[in-house]
């Protein structure tokens, strides 16, 4: 199995992919995140790391964009890797938004 050098590994929170609740909302999670030179891997926390991955989002497709939109998406960073499915990440502060986005750009070369 090759492994990837580890570029970026942080605490983020993900959006989740599901409606929840009477009113279909959907809730922002903890994720341990790692970027690699192949993936966007993400965890449910740093315990969980050694294991198979929650999710994992090849970075050869993946487009990074700031989404459009106020409130809760404050220092928020989509990942597209398809046109049906984005991603949606959100760092703690602009600090730390900074950091991620200078990473993903730079892994994605763009």
């Amino acid at each position: 199995m090759v492994t990837t050098s580890t570029i970026i590994k942080g605490p983020l929170f993900k959006l989740t992919s599901h409606w929840t609740g009477p009113m279909g909302t959907r809730e922002w999670r903890p994720r341990l995140v790692i970027l690699r030179e192949d993936s966007i891997a993400y965890y449910s926390s740093p315990e969980t790391q050694q294991r198979a991955p929650k999710g994992r989002i090849p970075t050869a497709l993946c487009e990074v964009f700031i989404p459009d939109g106020a409130g809760q998406l404050e220092f928020c960073v989509g990942v597209r890797d398809d046109p049906k499915l984005t991603y949606h990440l959100r760092a703690h502060d602009q600090q730390q938004l900074t950091e991620w986005l200078d990473a993903l750009r730079g892994a994605l070369g763009k």
